[in-house]
């Protein structure tokens, strides 16, 4: 008898720590609102143990939906930054060839 009191004693401390764990996880989530928050917070508490599995792949499914909305916003301007540095390492090195042209006649005036 004594066991089962330990297993549920052990059962309920591990519970109440993955809980904790959870709502930590939560609360310091930045892509969830405030709402959100406290609705998956009412989830995993009125849900013992079966709450953290659920809470925790509901943030698992909007982090890997916020990550493919952030690489479609991300692509398009990482696209226009790489124009914007061939058209800008293609202006020195015109430049570069214009010194280099205009040191070369300077050179053989002297001459």
């Amino acid at each position: 008898m004594d066991l089962v009191f330990i297993f549920i004693g052990v059962i309920a401390i591990a519970t109440v720590f993955l809980n904790v764990m959870a709502t930590n996880i939560i609360q310091s989530s930045q892509i969830h609102e405030a709402q959100k928050k406290k609705q998956l917070i009412m989830v995993l508490w009125s849900i013992p143990l079966l709450g953290v599995f659920i809470v925790i792949r509901q943030i698992n499914k909007d982090i890997k939906k916020n990550q493919t909305k952030m690489e479609e916003e991300i692509a398009p301007a990482m696209r226009e930054m790489a124009d914007r540095l061939k058209v800008l390492d293609a202006d020195l090195r015109g430049k570069a060839s214009q010194s280099s042209n205009s040191s070369a006649e300077q050179s053989t005036k002297i001459h």
